[in-house]
């Protein structure tokens, strides 16, 4: 998954979905090294119907519900879960639907002529011709490749009005990274809300001497002030020289979710090699050619992690060389570690059962909650009286 997510054609899609990720035995979260660029939505422990994972995206066709979704094997407790969530409160099928996920059935419709067929896969035909939805993927493709078993059971379905928008569905070797499931890029022809991003300037590279100089050269001595204008407009021309001397001295920060200071030249050759053996694996399907896979595979994982333990060793003594101001650092790492760095405020519910879902109705229910109107007063125990 480490693999997978450091790869820079899978930090471009929109959307990343992941069955069976990596769970963190202390906290409800996963490996999430993409904070800069995508947002985790990842199911807590006191959630129920954790195998099904729904976002909403406003695009200029309407709203488009994406369902992510696993289905343990031998079951159909998810397709039945997805029954109920493909409706609105009123009991409507949704009009823009995708669902992605690993559904762990076989069928003659989506793997080929080929292909067996499971008892629970019926459940999975009736609810697609119920909620009318259209299989992205080529019917045969295979999606799951482990050691000469393969398999069609990871799928894409999506509503007519989107289908007519699909650009492609296929797999996306170039971002596999040795698990047994292939990957699958899927392209959309919509439009969505764009996001304004946010510029700052990279501090640390700073040219103080070319400041410097520049303020010096451009920041005469101002006269004599006597009236509120003559301050306003002298203190307007002060900010505007600092800001021309920032932007001749200082660049633009360029983030990367990628930069990762324990990363070697060593993890680097170790992933080349892994995916050179996987596609000779892909060429020839040979066991001799899966053992040298498997043994890429797990060299290349022994590398990463010595490079990582390694960086975080140094991580800790940087900081303790720095003293206090370091510890702190390595404290505020700690705390921050793993945490969801959510933006948006999720559904909010109700002691009444209600649901808030819009800005003005979580704003209203808020306000009820945190500031409730005081009751009246009981004034039952005092009794007027006159002073003379």
């Amino acid at each position: 998954m480490a693999d997978f997510l450091a790869k820079p054609e899978v930090s471009k899609a929109d959307i990343i979905a992941v069955q069976e990720p990596w769970e963190n035995p202390y906290n409800d979260t996963t490996y999430h090294p993409l904070k800069q660029t995508h947002e985790l939505l990842f199911p807590s422990s006191a959630e129920t119907g954790g195998r099904a994972r729904e976002v909403r995206i406003q695009t200029g066709l309407g709203e488009i519900c994406f369902f992510n979704i696993y289905n343990e094997c031998g079951t159909t407790g998810t397709v039945e879960l997805l029954n109920t969530l493909l409706c609105d409160d009123q009991r409507r099928r949704r009009r823009h639907l995708m669902i992605a996920g690993d559904f762990n059935l076989h069928h003659p419709a989506w793997g080929g002529i080929e292909a067996i067929q499971d008892l629970g896969s019926d459940r999975l035909i009736e609810l697609c011709d119920g909620a009318d939805l259209d299989l992205w993927l080529e019917p045969g493709t295979v999606t799951r490749d482990q050691n000469g078993e393969r398999t069609t059971i990871d799928l894409l379905f999506g509503t007519p009005a989107l289908t007519e928008r699909l650009v492609v569905c296929e797999l996306a070797l170039d971002c596999h990274a040795d698990s047994d499931h292939l990957p699958i890029r899927t392209l959309l022809e919509v439009d969505t809300v764009p996001v304004v991003e946010i510029k700052r300037r990279l501090w640390k590279a700073m040219d103080t001497e070319k400041f410097d100089i520049f303020v010096a050269d451009n920041l005469p001595m101002p006269p004599l002030l006597t009236t509120p204008r003559q301050i306003d407009d002298a203190v307007d021309h002060m900010i505007g020289i600092v800001q021309r001397g920032v932007h001749e001295s200082t660049p633009w920060a360029k983030p990367s979710p990628h930069a990762n200071p324990s990363w070697t030249k060593e993890c680097g050759e170790a992933v080349k090699h892994s995916r050179r053996m996987f596609r000779q694996y892909l060429a020839t399907h040979s066991e001799e050619d899966w053992e040298t896979y498997k043994l890429a595979r797990n060299q290349k994982g022994k590398v990463i992690k010595a490079a990582l333990r390694h960086g975080f060793r140094n991580f800790i003594k940087e900081a303790i060389d720095q003293g206090p101001q370091g510890l702190w650092r390595v404290a505020k790492w700690a705390r921050n570690r793993g945490q969801q760095q959510g933006s948006t405020m999720p559904v909010l519910k109700s002691s009444e059962g209600g649901v808030a879902e819009t800005d003005g109705e979580k704003v209203n229910l808020l306000r009820k909650v945190f500031f409730p109107q005081p009751p009246e007063a009981d004034l039952s125990d005092i009794h007027t009286s006159q002073r003379e």
